[in-house]
């Protein structure tokens, strides 16, 4: 059998003698000299550390070591069973150790160790992404730091941690329960150098507790219901409620809120209830309630579809009158002809198309006087319905009745006469309410200029074109037309 014969060369490689043959293995961790510290490839977290080599100084010669390229032999102790450099001062980065020296013997000869080591001393960056002391949905703490760092959050009671990838992010979900959490977010580099981070990890991942109520389908007695249903979460709550599309302000109550309405709108209301935490978990519903108390339409009123009765068929009698409604038999219910009806008055009256009976379009259709000039004729409608036709007299050829439609702006009992800004009253004084007044007993002012309807103490004049421009009745006759006319209504001029 062979003798074989081990020592080790270069950095790691090991010589095998057997037979006068020579084969190279490699060691990443052997030296020459036996174990070396730093240990070849190992990162510090120190500038100075200790570099030895465990070898017999005393059977060595010639020893030199060289650091960096520099030769630091003369600072080179031999204390304790092994070579020693220390008092070093080295700036963060790559470093290479080379040893040589001699050896006597029948094995002796050249000894030669080389290795590197890294020193860090800087801690790493530490980006936390997951806000502090600000409520989210989940238990996530992300952050960005050294690629190949070891990230780790620790709470009260564990601790959970992850490699850092090579994109230099990582995201930890630690077990918690819903609440408010103290945590410490810490990365280690290589080195072994740390950075904390202290942060409040506030999360709610359950949605706000929010049933359905139980609300009436239909409410007869009266158009501002109050409504209420329970809401809770275990952080602050935020709700918000809108019916048919605007918001209404809730009042919140121990265990849930209060919705109260003012008068809302004859029909279908969709009411709808968000409730949101301060995490952002949310919960909604949607109710619809049909009101229907009321029969009677009146100006100050909103009649929206779904509404069905005598409120109803009032509105499209006006419709009808108006030219909106062109069907023969009238409507009891808010349904689609009925939106389209009033969706063509809106938009031949200059308002907005939503198809909503709103207070202006009722105020506007409440009544209408017709005057026809050609026959010397008033009618009186009053909702959608003929109430009155009576004799007048309109304007002079020179001082003509206007023709066009115009809407009522005032209405005066026992008018005073103020002469108009015209040629034919220059010089006349004012002349209060009597049996001489030109006026009569009633004026109801018109958005024509300077034209109203007014009674006439010359009753001889009615039939005739004799006015400076108004129209002139029988004083029993515009005192009969003074109740059935609102301000706001149309006045149509025929010619």
């Amino acid at each position: 059998m062979r003798a074989r014969w081990w020592l080790t060369i270069g950095t790691g490689a090991a010589l095998i003698v057997a037979g006068g043959g020579y084969t190279a293995y490699a060691y990443e961790t052997q030296t020459d000299f036996g174990t070396a510290l730093p240990a070849p490839g190992a990162v510090l977290n120190s500038a100075s550390p200790s570099i030895t080599v465990a070898t017999d100084p005393s059977a060595l010669s010639d020893v030199h070591v060289v650091l960096d390229g520099a030769d630091l032999s003369a600072k080179v102790s031999s204390a304790g069973g092994h070579l020693a450099l220390t008092g070093l001062d080295l700036p963060d980065g790559r470093h290479t150790v080379l040893v040589q020296g001699h050896t006597g013997g029948l094995f002796g000869g050249q000894r030669t160790a080389t290795w590197t080591f890294t020193t860090d001393t800087v801690a790493p960056k530490l980006t936390v992404v997951t806000p502090n002391r600000k409520w989210g949905k989940a238990a996530q703490v992300v952050g960005r730091t050294e690629p190949g760092a070891l990230a780790r959050v620790e709470w009260k009671g564990g601790a959970l941690q992850q490699q850092v990838g090579q994109d230099g992010t990582f995201r930890i979900l630690p077990p918690l329960i819903s609440g408010d959490h103290v945590i410490t977010i810490a990365v280690r580099d290589a080195a072994g150098n740390i950075t904390r981070s202290r942060r409040h990890l506030r999360f709610d991942d359950q949605a706000p507790l929010l049933p359905a109520p139980v609300w009436p389908t239909v409410e007869k007695q009266t158009d501002s219901p109050v409504l209420s249903g329970l809401a809770s979460d275990n952080v602050k709550l935020k709700l918000t409620v809108a019916i048919n599309g605007e918001t209404v302000k809730p009042t919140m109550t121990k265990i849930g809120y209060m919705i109260e309405t003012h008068g809302l709108a004859q029909g279908l209301q969709t009411i709808d209830v968000r409730a949101t935490d301060r995490a952002g978990n949310t919960v909604a519903f949607s109710k619809q309630l049909l009101v229907d108390s009321t029969e009677k339409l009146t100006p100050n009123m909103t009649l929206r579809p779904g509404a069905r009765g005598r409120d109803v068929v009032s509105l499209t009698r006006r419709l009808k009158l108006e030219g909106a409604w062109t069907r023969k038999k009238l409507s009891k219910v808010y349904d689609r002809r009925v939106v389209a009806a009033v969706i063509r008055y809106q938009k031949r009256n200059h308002l907005v198309p939503d198809g909503i009976a709103r207070p202006a379009l009722l105020t506007a259709t409440q009544g209408k006087i017709v005057i026809d000039k050609s026959k010397f004729q008033l009618q009186a409608y009053r909702d959608g319905k003929l109430v009155g036709t009576f004799p007048i007299a309109i304007g002079q050829p020179a001082f003509p009745s206007p023709t066009g439609t115009f809407v009522v702006t005032e209405k005066l009992k026992n008018p005073t006469w103020i002469p108009p800004n015209s040629p034919w009253a220059k010089g006349l004084e004012p002349i209060p309410p009597g049996s001489t007044n030109p006026l009569g007993t009633r004026w109801i002012g018109t958005s024509a200029p300077a034209v109203g309807i007014h009674g006439t103490p010359q009753a001889f004049t009615i039939g005739h074109a004799a006015s400076h421009g108004c129209i002139r009745m029988r004083i029993p006759d515009v005192e009969r037309l003074f109740n059935y006319v609102d301000v706001g209504e149309t006045v149509v001029f025929r010619a």
